[in-house]
């Protein structure tokens, strides 16, 4: 006998059935961002690699601050990427749902991980490692 076919179905309704907004989806747009959402956390990524310091932010030290690069500019690349990936799938699939993620993964970030790292970076670098900025 072949595949139940009626399971998937059902499956696939929910998934499927969340409301779309008006103008979505935008696959086009949704693409580009997740595309481009790569760059700043990979940047970030080989940066710390040739700088000879870990990325992992849990880590009890970190050899050295690294301020080039992406941190030129904004302090913290990666999570900014994670929230373009993740409003890149949100403009992609354009169901009202899928637009929660962004604003979870930078609540997150922004009010959870980022004050732990800042706090972690304050006690091993002093002041200058936590600018002002974005």
């Amino acid at each position: 006998m072949g595949p139940n076919l009626r399971s998937h179905s059902c499956r696939d309704q929910l998934v499927f059935s969340w409301s779309k907004l008006p103008g979505f989806p935008l696959a086009p747009l949704g693409i580009s961002l997740v595309a481009i959402s790569w760059i700043l956390p990979v940047w970030a990524i080989v940066l710390f690699r040739r700088e000879g310091t870990e990325v992992e932010p849990t880590s009890p030290t970190n050899r050295k601050l690294v301020t080039s690069g992406p941190y030129q500019f904004i302090r913290n690349p990666m999570y900014l990427g994670l929230v373009i990936l993740t409003l890149g799938i949100a403009i992609w699939v354009g169901a009202w749902p899928m637009f929660g993620a962004p604003v979870a993964l930078f609540a997150t970030a922004n009010w959870v991980h980022i004050p732990f790292e800042e706090a972690k970076m304050r006690r091993q670098f002093g002041a200058v490692s936590v600018r002002s900025g974005v």
